[in-house]
């Protein structure tokens, strides 16, 4: 009997603090409505203030001729050990090495970073659709001039070095994704261009599909200079005969990597302009601001009671 008359006190307790918290904000009214206006407005200008960011993506397959070549080289590697030759190790250039080449630095530095403008990676500002050119941000770059002007502190330089740009490429721009029941893999940039994040996507796979196939070249010629070394080393008929076998089959293995242009990735559906933006959601980020206001200014509504209660 006694322990349900504490919990129905503890409770009529409960009800008047929620009452008396109410009765509060109820006086405080005039000071949630005037500080929720001025959070939201801040918040519309803060929206309205952020550029647009546009998406363009490529789909990719990874490429048959991965496994023409894979299969043709085991079959050379298989009739070179039963001539008694031991062929170099040469791995295959596989989808997974594609795509960790895509997002290595030693890829952004040597090939990818000497095709693109550096402004548009370093210097912010946004896309004009009307004369559909990239408007830099005059504190970092001065295009009039062609000098980068942003206030930096060491070791950073004025100029961003391709480890800066890199960092920023990997965590602002490039996404990368794939389907493991379908194998397509995504190739996406995020940018305030809707042109050079189409550009930037075209450049990535058409730098990586020949810097993969240059890659399996160079691997061939030297199979078929070692099998020729080879050659000039064995007077046996029968193992020069199999040399020479291996020697026109490495050729074709040649001939088909040189013929692919999509040696690596196979392009199901290119990457186009976009039209639309991908991001902000001005609207979500106005309604989450709204949202944050009106409860910051029932706390501060709070406050401001407490505070000139205790003063009097």
């Amino acid at each position: 009997m006694k322990g349900n008359l504490v919990s129905k006190t503890s409770l009529d307790d409960d009800l008047i603090d929620i009452k008396n918290i109410i009765l509060i904000l109820w006086k405080e009214k005039l000071t949630v409505i005037v500080l929720t206006f001025l959070f939201s407005v801040l918040v519309v200008i803060y929206s309205l203030l952020l550029p647009n960011i546009y998406t363009s993506k490529a789909l990719v397959l990874p490429s048959s001729n991965q496994s023409e070549v894979g299969s043709a080289f085991g079959r050379y590697s298989a009739l070179a050990s039963l001539s008694g030759v031991s062929l170099p190790s040469l791995s295959v250039s596989s989808t997974d090495e594609a795509l960790v080449m895509l997002s290595s630095y030693k890829f952004f530095s040597e090939s990818f970073f000497e095709t693109i403008n550096l402004p548009d990676l370093m210097a912010g500002g946004y896309w004009d659709s009307s004369s559909n050119k990239m408007i830099y941000d005059p504190s970092i770059y001065n295009e009039k001039e062609n000098t980068w002007v942003r206030e930096v502190s060491l070791p950073r330089n004025t100029i961003p070095s391709k480890q800066e740009s890199y960092r920023a490429f990997i965590k602002d721009f490039l996404n990368i994704s794939q389907d493991m029941k379908t194998s397509v893999i995504s190739i996406s940039i995020d940018h305030q261009s809707p042109v050079i994040a189409m550009e930037w996507v075209s450049k990535l796979v058409n730098l990586i599909n020949k810097e993969l196939r240059d890659d399996q070249t160079k691997r061939s010629l030297v199979s078929i200079e070692y099998l020729n070394q080879q050659m000039a080393l064995t007077t046996y008929n029968e193992t020069r005969l199999s040399l020479s076998r291996l020697i026109e089959q490495e050729v074709e293995k040649l001939m088909l990597v040189e013929a692919n242009e999509e040696y690596i990735f196979k392009i199901i559906e290119p990457p186009i302009i976009p039209e639309l933006k991908s991001s902000p959601s001005r609207a979500l980020i106005c309604i989450v601001g709204a949202i944050l206001g009106f409860l910051i200014s029932l706390l501060i509504g709070l406050v401001k009671h407490s505070y000139f209660n205790k003063k009097v």
